[in-house]
């Protein structure tokens, strides 16, 4: 319990940091618009912030668990727009209650009439449940898929892949799915 509690504060901690850091910065480009402006249709902003809301799962050796996902996330570097920083916490269900959180940077792209993303980065976190006294640290790369429907609503789908695990299990994948909203 003690080390979900040092997590979330960790996690709170980001979250203001950069949002204060994100209250500050202007972009430089020439021509191009200022902290919250809107860069595309679709509701990508600098400065601003993203939130999903999603279902997830893990296969681990042959064993899947499923659960809710939820991220946020921030683009606050002012040189570089298309970079999202972020945080992700989910609650599995397994054989016991589990859950993870995790820390990602993705760089995001437009690869198709500003209403297909993609976004590459990489993310680490800790898996934690009943089971087990110690969490499970883990690390990897990612790749999702944002499709804007609407403004500022998109829907997504991501995997995870984890190189390294503190446990000794290597190669788990995760993914994700579900519905989201940039502001």
């Amino acid at each position: 319990m003690r080390n979900i509690l040092t997590i979330a504060l960790l996690s709170v901690a980001l979250i203001g940091l950069t949002a204060s850091a994100a209250e500050t910065n202007t972009l430089v480009y020439p021509n191009a618009p200022l902290a919250g402006d809107i860069l595309a249709d679709n509701g990508k902003t600098y400065g601003g912030y993203e939130l999903t809301l999603g279902g997830g799962g893990t296969s681990i050796d042959g064993e899947n668990a499923f659960g809710v996902d939820v991220s946020l996330s921030t683009n606050p570097f002012k040189h570089r727009p298309e970079i999202w920083v972020g945080i992700n916490q989910s609650l599995y269900w397994e054989p016991t209650f589990a859950g993870s959180t995790d820390l990602f940077v993705d760089w995001s792209q437009n690869i198709w009439k500003e209403k297909l993303y993609a976004n590459i980065g990489w993310s680490g976190g800790a898996l934690y449940g009943d089971y087990d006294k110690n969490p499970t640290w883990r690390t990897g790369p990612e790749f999702t898929l944002q499709y804007y429907t609407e403004g500022n609503a998109f829907i997504y789908a991501g995997v995870n892949y984890d190189v390294f695990s503190s446990d000794g299990e290597e190669g788990n994948w995760r993914y994700s799915f579900g519905i989201g909203f940039t502001f």
